[in-house]
């Protein structure tokens, strides 16, 4: 049967490389729950000799029994049982004096199940798994679990990994291919309310405009995506109320870390904590100016690394209570009103990923990609190469309207302000909507006008 499994090429290579290297293999794999790990990893071992095996919230015993059912099923013999993983971990070594892969999937549930586990693995990996052909996989999916007990210096298992795969959502790029035959536009709308996970991305419906998914897939209480965010936060997060307050201050328009505080009722002496342990989540990132060698705390700012929680903490959490209890009409006004400010951002790192992996397109290779902003000035797409004197600055508009003249005159203005030794400044701009007769007129062939046919080129026409 032919697989549907459908982007993931450098993670999908990268699994390939640690089964084709010499040795025994220990290899780490963790990510967000519905990033697609499971998918990545059944792909990566299809049509080798494996087993992969799943753990769930059971006791040790039916685990086991569980497990000596798949190890049967995949590696035979019938019949085979064990009482402890001591004597599963004997079978696994026996088994794997011919190449063999073995998934360990969750295995947070087995340390659960045993908290010795990882310190029973450990001296079975030291005794008698590292002389045989295992390539043995630890996937996980809670992110600061798997960082502190498999991966952490304190952990049984520290030092005997021989490769980790963090996967992470996908870019645009890699998520506009689940809707091949929806128009640019609602990709993009798409990637706005869902971001980058696979299982998030099938929910819509690619013939309804994203508007319409947002109130048949998001907005109904009993919905799977409608309490999504929370059920993760309250797996990951020991105190999930004070980080819904910091998640809900960025969403809302706080930047800058006083702004947060303020926000949230959050003291500044305590804010760093919490923010520190979003950003180790991957769910807040903390921007610099794209021009700036040395990063200071003066000009950083704070976002909502992840579209789907931008989204959801914007338009979902602040109406939890009116959705629950099924009114959706001020809810809609609330989105109606704010959804193309919530997009033009999201819209704004889509060109970014496009200056950073079209490079011929805008004059790149760049060595740093991003946005620049000082006082009152800001440009949405800023790349810089200073070994060249190059600075490339952009302009983003998701609007109705054509883009005219003035966006380019002001940020031709802009780009003056830029500071560097630049003997090239060059100017893009980027338009839901296209540009106006006086613009094009005005950006003759040393600008790069970017409409949603052009960026559907660039990115590939799927």
């Amino acid at each position: 049967m032919q697989s549907s499994f459908r982007n993931r090429t450098g993670e999908l290579e990268a699994l390939r490389r640690f089964w084709a290297a010499a040795g025994p293999q220990f290899v780490v794999v963790w990510g967000r729950r519905r990033v697609g790990k499971t998918a990545l990893l059944r792909e990566a071992v299809r049509g080798r000799r494996h087993a992969y095996l799943v753990a769930d919230t059971q006791r040790e015993s039916l685990l086991l029994e569980v497990f000596a059912r798949e190890c049967a099923r995949a590696l035979g013999p019938p019949g085979i049982s064990f009482r402890t993983w001591d004597a599963f971990f004997e079978y696994v070594a026996d088994a794997a004096e011919k190449p063999l892969i073995l998934v360990l999937d969750e295995v947070g549930f087995l340390q659960e199940a045993n908290p010795a586990f990882f310190s029973i693995l450990q001296r079975c990996w030291d005794t008698r798994l590292s002389g045989t052909q295992l390539r043995l996989v630890l996937c996980g999916s809670s992110v600061s679990a798997m960082e502190r007990e498999v991966l952490g210096y304190r952990s049984p298992l520290y030092g005997r990994r021989t490769g980790q795969l963090e996967v992470r959502p996908l870019a645009y790029a890699q998520a506009r291919m689940f809707h091949p035959r929806a128009s640019e536009s609602r990709r993009i709308e798409f990637f706005a309310a869902l971001g980058g996970i696979p299982a998030y991305l099938l929910q819509f419906d690619p013939s309804r405009p994203a508007l319409e998914n947002i109130e048949a897939r998001v907005f109904p209480a009993e919905s799977y995506l409608h309490r999504e965010p929370r059920l993760l936060l309250l797996q990951e997060l020991r105190e999930p109320a004070t980080y819904f307050s910091v998640l809900t201050a960025i969403a809302e328009g706080a930047a800058r870390f006083n702004d947060i505080s303020t926000r949230s009722g959050l003291a500044a002496t305590k804010l760093g904590k919490y923010l520190g342990v979003l950003q180790s989540l991957r769910l807040v990132r903390r921007d610099f100016p794209a021009t700036e060698r040395r990063r200071s705390a003066r000009t950083s700012r704070y976002r909502i690394a992840d579209p789907f929680f931008a989204f959801w903490f914007r338009f979902v959490a602040p109406w939890s209570g009116v959705l629950e209890g099924g009114d959706r009409e001020a809810p809609r006004r609330h989105l109606l009103a704010h959804w193309n400010g919530h997009v033009g951002r999201v819209f704004e790192e889509v060109c970014q990923e496009l200056v950073r992996g079209q490079l011929g397109a805008f004059g790149g290779p760049f060595e740093s990609v991003g946005s620049w902003w000082a006082g009152e000035r800001e440009i949405d797409v800023v790349a810089i190469d200073r070994s060249r004197g190059v600075l490339l600055g952009g302009e983003c508009k998701w609007t109705s309207a054509p883009m005219g003249r003035d966006v380019l005159d002001a940020l031709r203005e802009k780009l003056g302000y830029v500071e560097g030794r630049w003997r090239e400044r060059r100017a893009a701009l980027f338009s839901k909507s296209g540009f106006t007769e006086g613009c094009r007129a005005a950006a003759g062939r040393d600008v790069a006008l970017i409409d949603l046919a052009r960026l559907r080129a660039l990115f590939g026409s799927r």
